[in-house]
């Protein structure tokens, strides 16, 4: 596989479409507000709910999601708010994945 500095970004440029890791480590960045949601409001990796144009937090979680193997597993650090947040559907999108991802959520607040 061969990776490359990617300047539209991952959202809007998913280089590795057909990609399916065994392993996903993240530290994306937090509450983004300026990475171009509205533009992306019928992507199929956002298959647990559209995220909030003005926060990047769950495009991100679903991101990853989208792109692990049926028995993958992810860890990822999100700011504080990101597991409390019911703004613009933020819980709406938590709920789903607790609902319908097959596997153990951790959340700590450190």
């Amino acid at each position: 596989m061969e990776f490359a500095w990617n300047n539209e970004g991952s959202f809007h440029h998913d280089a590795q479409k057909d990609l399916r890791a065994d392993y996903v480590l993240a530290n994306p960045p937090f509450n983004d507000s300026d990475w171009g949601g509205e533009r992306l409001r019928e992507d199929a990796r956002f298959a647990y709910g559209i995220p909030p144009a003005g926060n990047a937090n769950f495009a991100w979680v679903q991101h990853f999601i989208h792109h692990l193997a049926p028995t993958g597993m992810a860890g990822f650090v999100l700011a504080n708010g990101s597991m409390s947040s019911n703004q613009s559907g933020e819980g709406d999108i938590r709920q789903a994945l607790i609902d319908r991802v097959h596997g153990e959520f951790i959340n700590t607040n450190i």
